[in-house]
């Protein structure tokens, strides 16, 4: 079995790693391969290669108004 080198990754969007929640915005020890499968897949950076703040997560759009809209019948004596 190859020697296990840990690698510092910042988390950039929440993922899973061997069953373990990763969330975004921290950072983990990873084994090399995780670490590069993570980059390589654009969900971590490297730890020395990270931002002094980590990426703020977008921001949730508002659901839009749904317009009334009122159309006039007309009705069997002819009226409306």
């Amino acid at each position: 079995m190859p020697p296990f080198f840990p690698m510092e990754v910042l988390i950039t969007r929440s993922t899973a790693v061997g069953g373990v929640h990763l969330e975004a915005g921290e950072t983990h020890d990873l084994s090399d391969k995780d670490a590069v499968t993570l980059i390589n897949m654009g969900k971590a950076v490297e730890a020395s290669e990270a931002p002094a703040c980590p990426p703020n997560p977008p921001k949730a759009k508002k659901a839009k108004k749904a317009k009334v809209v009122v159309e006039e019948t007309e009705t069997n004596d002819g009226t409306e």
